[in-house]
């Protein structure tokens, strides 16, 4: 496990998530999470966290180095030993399913809320919810692929840094083949991804407290989220972009390159 601030956040929202998954799955009201670790989780605020909550059981075992150094291989290379067959065990695929899961028709109808809910002009309150269970499985909404006027709109009052390198339109449209708008929910956080031209892997540009978009991480062409990616068309022009932008950024689409504007997010804090 990765302990940084950031990854153990994540982490802590992955499991929430693949409870509330497996609930929905299997119709369980409870779903016990096995945490096993080879270090003390409760050195971390998120570990304490995740060990007080309920039906959470963590397992704490030696060290990394001291597992590995008990660890004597004397199996050839080119020999695969299989495991003895235990009647006890089943393979996943084999265990049916209370409930139908359509991931893409649930993203859909949450996507298709958002974009009513933007169009009708009342955002005066705060974001739209989930409107059943199945809209609390959509973890990010992908909203297309934009339109370089698209682009043009956002890099005009929203700054993109690349490690601590500022980059403009031109920038963008010389080093990357398509920009995908999204959103991380449930705080409808705004996320950019670019795709680089010479290179299959897209760029997770997130906001910071001043609006302006940074680099996070890299999406490699290795997971399947990078397909999805690949299969979006454009279909946000700068109107509708600005409309998005209005939603969820800190001070909307103004000017964000004064830190001094913009670093609460009223619509989500009310």
């Amino acid at each position: 496990m990765v302990t940084s601030a950031s990854d153990m956040k994540e982490f802590e929202q992955e499991i929430e998530y693949k409870r509330t998954l497996l609930g929905y799955l299997f119709d369980q009201k409870k779903v016990t999470f096995i945490l096993i670790s080879s270090f003390d989780v409760t050195n971390f605020v998120v570990g304490r966290r995740l060990v007080r909550a309920p039906n959470t059981l963590n397992i704490q075992t030696a060290s990394c180095e001291e597992i590995k150094s008990q660890i004597i291989d004397r199996t050839p290379m080119n020999r695969t030993i299989r495991p003895s067959r235990n009647e006890k065990f089943i393979l996943a695929r084999d265990i049916p399913l209370c409930r139908p899961f359509d991931y893409e028709r649930y993203h859909e109808n949450e996507k298709a809320r958002v974009f009513t809910w933007i169009s009708s002009g009342n955002r005066d309150g705060d974001c739209p919810v989930p409107g059943d269970d199945t809209g609390r499985l959509v973890k990010k909404i992908l909203y297309g692929a934009m339109y370089p006027s698209a682009i043009r709109s956002v890099c005009k009052n929203h700054e993109f840094i690349i490690r601590g390198e500022r980059i403009e339109y031109k920038d963008i449209m010389n080093r990357y083949s398509k920009a995908v708008f999204a959103t991380d929910l449930p705080d409808f956080d705004p996320i950019i991804y670019l795709r680089n031209r010479k290179k299959q892997e897209y760029l997770k540009m997130v906001q910071n407290g001043d609006g302006n978009f940074k680099f996070e991480r890299f999406t490699p062409a290795k997971v399947g989220f990078f397909l999805w990616l690949e299969s979006l068309q454009p279909v946000l022009g700068a109107r509708i972009m600005t409309g998005l932008i209005d939603a969820f950024s800190p001070n909307g689409s103004h000017h964000c390159n004064d830190p001094a504007q913009g670093k609460h997010r009223a619509i989500m804090r009310r």
